[in-house]
């Protein structure tokens, strides 16, 4: 019954407030870092290692940070980005020089160069011994952002150079605010913290588990109030007329 087409853009963090940290501390930690306020890259640390289970949306904030440290330092978002999700039959040294290479011939004016790279445990162990020489290389320049879903894998010497977030024990009650956040999107306020706290454990951290239990309730919410879905879509329809009519008349102006 309910349209679920633009999910993804209802549902996916857009802030860091919205991302589903391990702790209040490590939201704070990632603030500090993507503000500036560590001086980040610097003191012989340029890598950022976001680990926990699958689904539990590392890449998603992967290719927020970019974005983040960019509005900080030039007040914009980053123009110079790569991103790779590394295979294992393409993780030799040959992949990781293709890296070096990049980050040579990248940007040399104040903007930084970040790489992201997806499932980094994949890397062979020469091309990881390679990546933290690399990262010694680009030590001002370039921010190695990493995923894993195994971090004992990594080398200790990438791990040394690197910030770490851990994300496989988010507590249920982030996962309710994030729970509230979608629903709230889709128009319904009904659920109650009791209703919605086994429904988070259920899904055990992974955030295409959260998408597909969020879709249950949104659509058989609507199917017992259907009056309701209704006047839902006439209100999304009336805002994304003002929007629209709203932007025609910022492209006159600038226009004119």
């Amino acid at each position: 019954m309910v349209n679920f087409n633009d999910f993804e853009q209802k549902a996916i963090p857009k802030t860091l407030n919205e991302v589903c940290f391990g702790s209040a501390a490590a939201r704070s930690h990632m603030y500090a870092i993507t503000s500036g306020n560590y001086g980040f890259p610097g003191s012989g640390m340029n890598g950022i290692i976001l680990h926990g289970p699958v689904g539990a949306g590392k890449t998603t904030l992967a290719r927020m940070i970019p974005d983040l440290m960019e509005k900080t330092n030039i007040g914009m978002d980053s123009l110079w980005r790569e991103e790779y999700n590394i295979a294992k039959g393409n993780s030799g040294v040959d992949f990781i020089n293709k890296i070096n290479d990049i980050c040579y011939s990248s940007n040399w004016d104040s903007e930084l160069t970040y790489v992201i790279l997806n499932e980094v445990n994949n890397l062979s162990a020469d091309a990881m011994s390679q990546l933290k020489s690399i990262m010694d290389n680009h030590q001002k320049r370039v921010v190695f952002i990493m995923t894993t879903n195994e971090f004992h894998k990594l080398e200790k010497g990438v791990i040394d150079r690197s910030y770490c977030f851990d994300f496989n024990d988010v507590p249920g009650y982030v996962w309710i605010a994030a729970m509230r956040r979608v629903l709230k999107a889709y128009g319904i306020s009904a659920y109650s913290d009791a209703q919605l706290t086994p429904i988070g454990k259920s899904y055990n951290g992974s955030g295409r588990w959260f998408a597909r239990d969020i879709k249950r309730l949104i659509d058989g919410y609507y199917k017992k109030y259907p009056h309701q879905y209704t006047a839902f879509l006439a209100a999304q329809a009336q805002t994304s007329s003002v929007t629209t009519t709203e932007q025609a008349t910022l492209e006159a102006s600038v226009s004119a």
